[in-house]
């Protein structure tokens, strides 16, 4: 009769002392199971004033960041978005993944085309370099086409007050900056300075006044500020004060 009493306490302590390794082994698994997935932070691609950098992205994407500049490539994403600067956006396949953004403007390479992108204050310039490049923007609208493609050797230019303008530029202009110079043909010294003063980290100053609408040719070699100083005057009616403060241009 006291057989079934003792096969209960027997079955009751083995119960208690498997309590532990089963809290322990439960323990274990909720351990094993993250809690949330971490977020993975956004590539940015960015180049101090003098420098360039060649990369090579997701999306069979070649890019040749020129100085200044900065890209963001967010993960998992069908867009790259070039902030600042200028790049050449090349495809390495016959139709890459990845879309660039360029403020309100995008664009997608076919045919393993090539395209220089440039974003600066109140301007963003497409330049079809090889192959083809369908580009979209709001400034196209205007014209009844929200997307065109542009040809090797064509420039869309698309301004802040909405408007767009497309041309045929020398491309050895525009990227001469591959091969560290600055090509300036009829330019004001106001848009030479600005331009220069990019890839350099000792800056050029203009006086206020008219100087800055003098216009100007030549090639600029970049990391030859020095130069250029030293010739101006011999162009231009100016005077050139240099100080450890930085070179100023001042009217003759």
């Amino acid at each position: 009769p006291q057989t079934a009493p003792m096969q209960e306490s027997d079955a009751g302590h083995s119960l208690m002392r498997r309590r532990p390794v089963l809290a322990r082994f439960a323990a274990g698994l909720l351990a094993a199971i993250p809690i949330s997935t971490p977020v993975q932070a956004a590539r940015i691609l960015q180049t101090a004033p003098g420098d360039l950098s060649n990369v090579t992205l997701p999306g069979q994407i070649c890019c040749l960041l020129d100085t200044d500049t900065r890209l963001v490539c967010p993960p998992d994403s069908q867009y790259y978005r070039l902030e600042r600067g200028q790049i050449l956006f090349s495809a390495q396949g016959a139709a890459p993944a990845r879309w660039l953004m360029v403020g309100n403007v995008r664009l997608h390479l076919q045919d393993r085309a090539s395209a220089a992108v440039r974003l600066e204050s109140g301007r963003i310039e497409v330049t079809a370099v090889t192959g083809r490049v369908w580009i979209q923007g709001p400034s196209l609208a205007a014209s009844s086409r929200t997307a065109r493609w542009l040809r090797p050797g064509e420039r869309l230019r698309f301004y802040a007050n909405g408007t767009c303008h497309r041309d045929h530029p020398d491309l050895d202009v525009i990227l001469a900056w591959r091969d560290r110079r600055l090509i300036f043909q009829d330019r004001p010294l106001s848009d030479v300075v600005a331009e220069i003063n990019r890839y350099e980290t000792r800056k050029i100053t203009i006086a206020v006044g008219t100087v800055g609408s003098l216009r100007l040719s030549g090639v600029y070699y970049v990391g030859q500020s020095g130069s250029f100083v030293r010739i101006l005057p011999h162009l231009l009616p100016v005077h050139v004060t240099v100080s450890p403060h930085g070179t100023e241009i001042v009217p003759a």
